[in-house]
């Protein structure tokens, strides 16, 4: 019994790291696979932005994609883009600390519209993504519940959550962007 275990841990280790194991994109990715309309995903962010730091872009599965970067003051940034015929954007910003409780709604909207707005520049869909932070601007004065859709038009809508993470020296800020068909 004691031997097979010795064997199975490494042979997890190797399952698992093969399993998670996803081709490094080029920037920018052009090819659309046959079976999803809408191509691979693209990068959000771009190189040039001299506020993030080390953007990495993986393929992560047929329409869906990560980005990984950090911001100025340790600030981490998780983008998951998913979807082939609808479009959905998943913004994680990890920042240190509680720089605000997280029932200050208002606060929090303010803060992630400020954040897209340093990601945004030199982004392929810079307009986009200040369109957003706006959207999410002119929700702080409200401060509607976590997880209100706030309508774009008819076919996008954004949503926040703010979530503390069980260590206090971490706060998950999640954001969410839909594109409706």
């Amino acid at each position: 019994m004691r031997r097979s275990l010795r064997w199975a841990l490494p042979l997890a280790a190797c399952l698992a790291c093969a399993a998670c194991h996803s081709r490094l994109m080029r920037y920018p990715e052009s090819e659309k696979p046959a079976d999803c309309p809408r191509g691979q995903p693209k990068p959000l962010l771009s190189r040039d932005n001299k506020q993030l730091f080390g953007p990495l872009f993986r393929e992560t599965g047929q329409g869906r994609a990560m980005e990984l970067a950090r911001l100025e003051g340790g600030i981490g940034l998780i983008i998951r883009h998913s979807g082939c015929d609808a479009v959905a954007h998943e913004f994680v910003f990890e920042l240190r600390g509680r720089p605000a409780p997280v029932e200050d709604r208002g606060w929090w909207y303010a803060r992630t519209a400020r954040l897209l707005e340093l990601i945004a520049a030199g982004s392929p869909d810079e307009a986009g993504l200040r369109i957003m932070a706006k959207r999410l601007d002119d929700a702080s004065a409200e401060a509607p519940p976590y997880d209100t859709p706030l309508p774009l038009d008819d076919f996008q809508s954004l949503s926040l959550r703010a979530a503390k993470e069980d260590r206090p020296e971490r706060t998950h800020v999640t954001f969410r962007y839909a594109f409706k068909l």
